[in-house]
Formats: structure tokens, sequence, C-alpha cells
């Protein structure tokens, strides 16, 4: 902007007080857009020209309108920022009530559905229920049993596959 250009032999304070005379009614409309309450308006307003006094050495360039919108647009983020992450009173209500019965009914849905899987697997044959207790209970690689039991990964899998099938068919039917 050509008003800045010719002003280089000024101090940063004069810049900065020129600035404030030119864009604070721009600074204003511009953060009104977005914010309703003039209070908030003023708040948000008095951040951007206290962000500019902090960063007034590097004002004065072609770039200060630039870096003034962009102050409003940080600052005016920054507000929204701050409330959202207050706590309203409803909500710290919520977070404070006793939910230990919800997470007693929790524990024992959980704990009903474990014992549900382990009647499933007993239900599975021999075989199957040997490789999948083995892998899945265990820990032991699919490798390590095709070496133990003398059958091939292959089979080892599809024995797997086979198990998840069932219980996952017959978990969801429960």
């Amino acid at each position: 902007m050509p008003f800045f250009s010719g002003n280089k032999s000024r101090s940063a304070e004069d810049m900065y007080k020129i600035i404030y005379n030119t864009y604070r009614h721009r600074v204003f409309s511009y953060i009104s857009v977005k914010i309703q309450d003039k209070n908030d308006i003023r708040d948000i307003m008095q951040n951007v020209f206290v962000h500019l006094w902090q960063y007034r050495n590097s004002l004065g360039g072609s770039n200060t309108e630039k870096i003034i919108f962009k102050t409003c647009n940080q600052e005016t983020a920054n507000f929204f920022q701050k409330q959202k992450n207050r706590l309203k009173p409803q909500e710290y209500i919520d977070d404070t009530t006793d939910n230990s019965d919800t997470q007693i009914q929790l524990l024992q849905e959980k704990e009903q559905q474990l014992e549900s899987v382990k009647q499933l697997i007993e239900l599975l044959p021999n075989r199957t229920k040997e490789i999948f207790t083995m892998n899945k209970l265990e820990g032991i690689s699919q490798k390590q049993i095709a070496s133990q039991l003398n059958i091939s990964t292959k089979a080892v899998e599809k024995q797997i596959s086979k198990a998840m099938l069932f219980l996952k068919k017959n978990v969801q039917n429960s």
C-alpha cells in the first residue's frame, strides 16, 4: 500500500499510531462480521492491537494490511477456541454425576459376553478348538502350531478361520 511506503523514516511507535488510527474502524467492522457481542468485538480488537504493538517494528511495509487482517483472523479463532473450551454448567454437572451403576452394568455385560465366547469355544471340534486356543489364547504363532502338530500352515490358517467365523456368527446371534 503506497500509504506506508513513504513513511520509512518514522519511528515504530509513530507508525503504530498511524496504523491504529487508520485501521481501528475497519478492524472493528471486520471482526463484527463474525462476532455479534460488542464487548467481545472490543476484546478481540484489543488483542489484535496488542499483538500489532508487540510486532510494531515489522509494520509499515507493503504487507502491513495483510498482517493486520491475518491477526484479526487469528485472534477471532483464538476467541472461538476459548469459548469452545469453557465448561458450561450443565457439562460440569454431567461430568461429576455418579455413573458407577453404568460402569458396573457394562462390566457385567462384558463378563457375560466373555462367558458366552468361552462356551462357544467349547462347542468347536476338538482339533479346531486346540489350534484356535493355541493361537488366540496362548499366543503361539501359526507356524509354530503347524510344526508342533505336524500339519501345514495352511491347515492351521483354515482351522483358525473356521473357528473365527463360527464364533462371529454365533456371538451375533446370542
